[in-house]
């Protein structure tokens, strides 16, 4: 078992023996497609060189550094945070955590294309190839942070489950999405449909049921170990900070409607009224409620639990006594979120307004950047919108079930993953930022490139099936 994950499975191998012509036709288009992802991750690396780092990632970074926990970034981020910067300098674990997310992407691209070739199917590979081109991963990967980690963290154990057999390989896939969840615990129910999808990659001779299970236990433990971890060692910061963000953006959107809201006295900054500040309201973006710079009044968040559970009692009373209007708020935001009937993917910018504070150089003012200009060029067509990806993969999933492909179930899993990855922001979404879009685009990566994989799985005989 040394070398268990070195074996490839049965996605590498041909059904048909090729001759010996075939073979090399082969293995040279497989040395072209690897030394394409190589030159392909070592251009990710140089225009978007050092990384970019915005003002979300520099709070979890410095929480890390101090060793204190406030809640309204992923605590268990900046807990890993703390274990790099233990042995790393910080501009040092940056650039690494920049390197490793570039790498990591473009080897689970090529492991994809390579299974597809060893097969001989070069279309396949050009097609997976195409995906791992599009704008939002070109543009996207090189921010350092936590929903770029975790969509490649997750490609990168599919790709690894699909293409590899041994402990070794299930360790490493599952680690992978250890990691993708507890650095976006909001991720949660994406990550039972996502275990499943790899389990079953693994694991193509179990019985759905189990490969259920385990998906279950494995979330479960996750889920488990970040809850304790939180808060028995990281001394369970309350997130009331970032829930009241979420509610209070509800309540200022059913204030535009009705003219009706519940603000807590204390959110409401001194000599102002709680009318004043809901007029910054826009729908698809928070920071107009609580960060400004023109000297407009802003909400003041909650900084504690009782006054976390105020904002909950006010939110919860809003539901109540507003539904239709709480209901028509959180569709207008959806429609933004999936792009729909939105002509220009919000956010697309690499943001390093704060590389300078974790002692790296900028990238310059947003749009100025190669990856910037390219995120300009293409942002207004359907290659950034949630709504296409998501129609996109679903008709090739429902393809593969049609075909009755090999791997239909775990693209149907990954899809599923997809799917719930964008619940959590349908439901407590304070912005419609290109970042947030990366994870649900790359398990939909994921499906596409397991239907693409898939080959017909044909019924046996009805005189086998007797004996």
């Amino acid at each position: 078992m040394a070398r268990a994950m070195d074996a490839p499975s049965d996605l590498a191998l041909p059904g048909v023996a090729p001759s010996p012509v075939m073979r090399r036709i082969r293995l040279a288009l497989r040395i072209l497609f690897v030394a394409a992802a190589v030159g392909a991750a070592a251009a990710h690396l140089g225009l978007g060189w050092p990384g970019a780092v915005g003002p979300d990632m520099r709070t979890t970074i410095f929480e890390g550094r101090a060793g204190s926990y406030y809640g309204h970034q992923e605590p268990m981020f900046g807990f890993l945070w703390s274990i790099l910067l233990a042995f790393v300098s910080m501009p040092v674990g940056v650039v690494a955590c920049f390197v490793a997310q570039i790498a990591l992407y473009w080897t689970a691209a090529a492991m994809f294309a390579d299974a597809a070739l060893a097969r001989g199917r070069s279309l396949a590979a050009l097609g997976i190839a195409a995906v791992a081109c599009a704008p939002p991963f070109v543009g996207m990967l090189p921010s350092v942070e936590s929903n770029i980690q975790t969509a490649v963290a997750w490609l990168a154990a599919a790709a690894i489950a699909a293409t590899r057999r041994g402990r070794g390989a299930a360790l490493l896939w599952g680690a992978l999405l250890w990691y993708g969840f507890v650095i976006r615990s909001g991720m949660v129910l994406a990550l039972l449909p996502a275990a499943f999808a790899c389990r079953r990659l693994a694991r193509p001779d179990a019985r759905l049921r189990a490969v259920g299970a385990f998906a279950l236990v494995f979330a479960v433990a996750c889920q488990g170990a970040s809850f304790l971890t939180t808060k028995f060692v990281l001394g369970d910061p309350t997130r009331a900070s970032v829930m009241s963000v979420s509610r209070l953006f509800d309540l200022a959107g059913v204030h535009q409607l009705t003219g009706v809201h519940h603000v807590p006295a204390f959110a409401v900054p001194p000599g102002h009224t709680a009318a004043e500040v809901m007029a910054n309201y826009t729908p698809k973006m928070c920071s107009g409620l609580f960060w400004r710079q023109d000297g407009k009044p802003v909400f003041r968040l909650a900084r504690d639990r009782a006054q976390g559970d105020e904002v909950a009692a006010a939110w919860w009373r809003t539901v109540r006594e507003e539904p239709m209007a709480w209901l028509q708020v959180k569709l207008r935001y959806a429609a933004l979120f999936l792009h729909i009937g939105v002509e220009w993917a919000d956010g697309f910018w690499l943001d390093s307004a704060s590389n300078e504070d974790v002692g790296l150089p900028s990238l310059g003012p947003p749009g100025s950047s190669p990856l910037d200009r390219y995120g300009s060029a293409t942002g207004r067509t359907v290659l950034w919108k949630g709504w296409f990806w998501l129609l996109a993969t679903g008709v090739f999933v429902l393809g593969g079930f049609a075909l009755r492909l090999q791997h239909a179930a775990a693209a149907a899993a990954a899809y599923a993953a997809a799917l719930a990855s964008i619940v959590p922001h349908l439901l407590f979404g304070q912005a419609v930022l290109a970042r947030y879009h990366v994870i649900p685009f790359a398990l939909c990566f994921v499906a596409i490139a397991l239907t693409l994989l898939g080959s017909r799985v044909r019924r046996a005989p009805a005189s086998q099936q007797a004996a």
